[in-house]
């Protein structure tokens, strides 16, 4: 045994010459003790090289710095992807990613891909970042830190791409979500009226409010907007929801809409005198 261990030694010496420079060798010697030492396979201490007497395990910590690297592009690469999920969520509404062009339940399918994407970047580069992690030199550099950053905005964004989920499905609740598109139509300036004679002058019927296109006006559902816009046209409005077109007035023209409220102080609060994003509606949609 001891023979066999011998002929180990001069190339022991000659991979320690590669990982620490003649210099530590010139210091010391190789140690040539037949247990494996207790601590890192090839330890620099007072100028003495100590090498470990299996060579596999001086290859695998080669290996692991070579592998390190490797890591260390791979999550520069997921950060830029993150980037690009962030980049699609900031600054964007529920609506508006309802609003792609497609139908609604598609938009939906396109938003649950990304927040999956993201999840499978998170499982490809585990091994990536366990490695980087572990070494003390790595774990501060520019390229982890990136990832880092780069992967905790876009855990935001993607939990508003949840938020915004729920807020469509609760919108068009009861809609077939595969046949309903959304269109973005402006930026209306909305109004409140009552039935009272302030806000309906002699057309006034407190008890009877009815619209201009038969209806009985309801608060949550009954809109007016201008004669551009059919009876039974559905809009979406920032803030309120679903409205429904039932009426009109002699003011209503262009991009206003005059939002129907029970009582006249409500037609005073902040909810229905602002600009709000407007969408339009377009259900049965043929697959």
């Amino acid at each position: 045994m001891h023979k066999h261990k011998r002929k180990f030694i001069p190339l022991l010496a000659a991979l320690a010459m590669v990982l620490c420079g003649p210099m530590a060798l010139a210091a010391g010697a190789v140690n040539d003790s037949p247990e494996a030492p207790a601590d890192d396979a090839v330890v620099i201490s007072e100028g003495r090289v100590r090498a470990a007497w299996d060579i596999d395990t001086v290859a695998i910590i080669r290996a692991q710095a070579e592998d390190t690297a490797q890591a260390l592009d791979e999550l520069t690469l997921a950060a830029r992807q993150f980037d690009l999920i962030t980049a699609a969520v900031e600054g964007t509404t529920a609506m508006e990613w309802a609003s792609r062009g497609c139908t609604v339940g598609r938009a939906l399918d396109i938003m649950s891909e990304l927040i999956e994407r993201r999840n499978e970047i998170c499982e490809n580069v585990k091994y990536s970042r366990t490695l980087i992690e572990r070494s003390s030199i790595t774990a501060e550099s520019a390229q982890y830190a990136q990832f880092i950053n780069a992967g905790v905005r876009s855990l935001d964004a993607v939990e508003t791409l949840a938020l915004y989920q729920q807020e469509i499905r609760e919108a068009f609740e009861g809609y077939d979500l595969y046949a309903v598109k959304v269109h973005y139509e402006g930026d209306f300036k909305l109004t409140g009226y009552c039935p009272c004679p302030a806000c309906c002058g002699i057309y006034s019927n407190m008890a009877n409010p009815v619209t201009a296109s038969g209806t009985v006006a309801q608060q949550g559902r009954t809109i007016a907007m201008s004669g551009e816009y059919e009876f039974g046209t559905v809009v979406y409005i920032d803030g309120l929801g679903l409205r429904t077109v039932e009426d009109r007035g002699g003011a209503i023209k262009g991009n206003k809409i005059d939002v129907y409220m029970d009582s006249h102080s409500a037609c005073m609060t902040r909810a229905t005198n602002r600009v709000a994003a407007t969408y339009i509606i377009e259900t049965d949609i043929q697959a």
